[in-house]
């Protein structure tokens, strides 16, 4: 695997700076990492223009970003691809996808984010699926269309959150929004999770959405965080759900929990100075406030 690479990584620590590198080749990834290789890359530009070729793809091992401009237009070419034993960090860099099925991640192993631009202009912005982690933070701004692949736009949202892959080693899937800002230019859920655990905490962030989170065959318990946030868009989830929403901080959430009285339990807890606008027929099980 990744032998259609520019720069393929087996087991060594490989560096590259101010650089530029490019394919064209429908399947060349542009920087791949096996074998628990190493790459670190700073001051370039990373870009693929045909299908099935991502930029970074981490099948083991690490690859770390930094002021760079990574780019994909083909299909089914995600910025960065991480296998379920890699893990790729990026940071104060510009990520833009262009293709149909072509998120800016696409990750089975662990995810940082700081200081990021990015926009997907014809996909969801991330697909996570078994992962351990997902974290954004500092000054990121990621917008995405939300658009998936499938006919019934069943996969449409800008962050899929799933575990086909059974990992073991996740029992729950941590998203981690901090002082960023989150956009999905469509009516589809900002999240949505099918079949996965998942503790969701956003600390001093906006997120603009319709719907932040739909919530699907799920029978454990899901906690959202929102800790000195503005976030908008409603909470729909399914009658398997037990559902923790905590809003703190001098926070703001704007919109309708649970409209079609589907959830198992939901719990809703409001600190002082924080404050809940409900847009629609709202159900919980439980309401504390200070």
């Amino acid at each position: 695997y990744c032998i259609n690479s520019a720069v393929l990584n087996s087991g060594h620590d490989v560096k590259i700076s101010d650089s530029s590198i490019t394919t064209n080749a429908d399947g060349a990834i542009a920087l791949c990492t096996r074998k628990d290789g190493s790459i670190t890359v700073s001051q370039s530009t990373i870009s693929t223009t045909d299908s099935n070729s991502p930029a970074f793809h981490s099948y083991s091992g690490y690859i770390s970003g930094e002021n760079c401009t990574i780019k994909t237009k083909g299909q089914n070419s995600p910025a960065m691809s991480v296998g379920k034993n890699g893990q790729i960090s990026c940071r104060k860099s510009q990520i833009t996808t262009n293709g149909k099925g072509s998120p800016l991640i696409d990750a089975k192993g662990t995810v940082f984010l700081n200081n990021i631009i990015g926009y997907a202009s014809n996909s969801q912005a991330f697909i996570v699926d078994g992962l351990e982690s997902l974290n954004i933070e500092t000054n990121s701004n990621i917008t995405c269309s939300g658009k998936g692949i499938a006919e019934d736009s069943s996969d449409s949202c800008g962050i899929l959150i799933k575990n086909t892959t059974k990992n073991d080693r996740v029992e729950t899937t941590f998203i981690n929004i901090k002082d960023s800002r989150l956009e999905i230019t469509s009516d589809a859920p900002m999240f949505k999770v099918d079949g996965a655990t998942v503790d969701f905490s956003f600390s001093k962030s906006n997120i603009d959405s319709k719907i932040l989170v739909e919530i699907n065959k799920v029978s454990s318990k899901t906690n959202i965080f929102m800790r000195g946030c503005e976030v908008k868009g409603d909470i729909l989830i399914d009658d398997n759900t037990e559902l923790y929403i905590f809003v703190q901080g001098n926070g703001n959430f704007t919109g309708a929990i649970n409209p079609e009285n589907k959830a198992g339990y939901i719990n809703l807890y409001v600190d002082e100075g924080s404050f809940v606008s409900l847009t629609g027929n709202s159900y919980v099980t439980e309401y504390y406030s200070k």
